[in-house]
């Protein structure tokens, strides 16, 4: 065990010789005796006497090596499972080097470990390393090869991410609303029903009230991808909430969140016209939205002013900066809304 700590702190050398070294080394065991690297590091990443810088070394070992997984005895696979179960909380580091771990196993194409779903969303429900979970909850969510695996457990991954959302802790709100957006795409059939759309949509524009710059950038991120993939379903949301959201964004003095107000408005020009195409859209459904929230006059001013206001270097329209995003995006809007926009 000394043996390997030392590979591990080598592994963090500056010295490519003492590099090299501990990657033969490392190659080698797994070769030759991958069950014992396995336990091996489980135990360095949660011994509190070992450097975090080795522990974190260990976690990210134990990841690359996880990826041989299927070569081990059920019963070792079983065991490996639960250790990692139980370690969840023990980093004080970000990205979670456990979690990433468990995302190694769940996307591996013969094994179903659906139940660490559940495990997941208990530990969140219980107030147990909730903040390791809903991280490890988002790595999974973020995994395209079980897509129809989360679909199936979507309302439990929900349960889990809108609790976590609603948390006052910051850290775990931002945390949560990076796996509410990882989950979106596989949400369809939750979107589909109205009480549950209220319930999402709800929490998701409370937290842009927050007064946090981040959590309100990771708000309107969702909501933006929201718009690119549940366009149909969220015409009655867009008045009297997703229209004064964008617009307090692109009159923010905040970049990021200008830029977001933004993003919004291009994804709602870009699914109109997705619609007009496939003869979904009634005509002039974007003009009738700004006729109705007489927003048209902000909005368009609002774009003008970034584009007045931009630096020298952001007017190269080949480049893209807040500038070229604004002009872009009221290009879109006077596709779309000739008239509305115009007067």
């Amino acid at each position: 065990m000394d043996q390997l700590v030392q590979v591990l702190r080598d592994s963090l050398s500056h010295d490519q010789t003492k590099l090299d070294n501990a990657s033969q080394f490392l190659s080698l065991i797994s070769q030759q005796n991958l069950p014992w690297l396995l336990q091996a590091l489980l135990v360095i990443v949660s011994s509190t006497d070992i450097s975090s810088l080795e522990r974190q070394q260990a976690g990210l070992q134990l990841k690359r090596f996880l990826c041989l997984f299927k070569d081990l005895s059920s019963n070792l696979k079983d065991s490996i499972k639960g250790r990692l179960i139980d370690l969840l909380g023990c980093e004080s580091w970000r990205p979670s080097t456990i979690g990433l771990s468990i995302q190694t196993l769940f996307e591996q194409g013969d094994a179903e470990w659906l139940e660490i779903i559940h495990v997941l969303v208990t530990n969140i429900i219980n107030n147990k390393a909730v903040m390791a979970s809903i991280e490890t909850l988002g790595y999974l969510c973020s995994t395209r090869s079980k897509k129809a695996a989360l679909e199936a457990h979507m309302d439990t991954i929900l349960t889990g991410t809108i609790h976590c959302v609603t948390n006052t802790d910051l850290g775990i709100k931002m945390t949560a609303l990076r796996a509410l957006s990882s989950c979106l795409e596989c949400a369809a059939a939750n979107f589909a029903r109205a009480a549950e759309r209220d319930v999402i949509l709800q929490v998701v524009c409370e937290a842009t009230q927050t007064g946090n710059i981040e959590v309100t950038g990771l708000a309107m991120e969702c909501l933006t991808k929201m718009v690119s993939l549940y366009y149909c379903l969220l015409e009655e949301y867009m008045a009297p909430a997703l229209v004064p959201l964008s617009l307090c964004c692109l009159q923010s003095d905040q970049e990021r969140l200008v830029m977001l107000g933004i993003e919004l408005w291009s994804s709602v020009c870009e699914q109109e016209e997705l619609l007009e195409e496939d003869g979904d859209c009634e005509e002039n459904t974007l003009e009738a939205l700004l006729l109705n929230t007489g927003t048209s006059g902000v909005l368009v001013d609002s774009l003008l002013e970034v584009i007045r206001t931009a630096p020298e270097s952001d007017r190269d329209l080949d480049t893209w900066s807040l500038s070229s995003a604004a002009l872009n995006c009221l290009s879109l809007l006077v596709a779309r809304s000739a008239a509305e926009v115009q007067s």
